[in-house]
């Protein structure tokens, strides 16, 4: 998975770090970031120690990235119904939501939310 992101992004590959690992888990050290992305990463859709370990990671005014292109999310109002609802939860784990577009992937929808971590 992370060989393959490398290959994708090379362009970008020394600007990045690919971690591979559970957020508890994952060694930082001291590190924060100005963005982070996360593709279909059910532990941020829900408030708990997950979403706090981003926001507290990322720098001023950095962002976190979601996405998902989840099977139900068939019809725009489902995607946008999702892209909502976890519009919600980052606004209550401490994010200001920036946009949360939808996107018509012919294979289905695919919803991302775009937020910055309060200070």
């Amino acid at each position: 998975m992370i060989e393959a992101a490398k290959r994708r992004n090379q362009a970008h590959a020394r600007k990045v770090r690919f971690v591979c690992a559970s957020l508890a888990q994952a060694d930082l050290g001291d590190e924060v970031y100005d963005k982070a992305f996360a593709v279909h990463v059910a532990a941020l859709h829900r408030p708990g120690d997950e979403l706090d370990i981003v926001r507290r990671r990322l720098a001023a005014g950095g962002r976190l990235y979601l996405f998902s292109q989840a099977p139900g999310l068939n019809a725009p109002e489902y995607a946008e119904r999702f892209g909502a609802e976890l519009a919600g939860v980052l606004g209550e784990a401490g994010f200001d939501v920036e946009d949360a577009p939808i996107k018509d992937l012919g294979s289905g929808f695919a919803a991302a939310v775009i937020a910055r971590a309060s200070r």
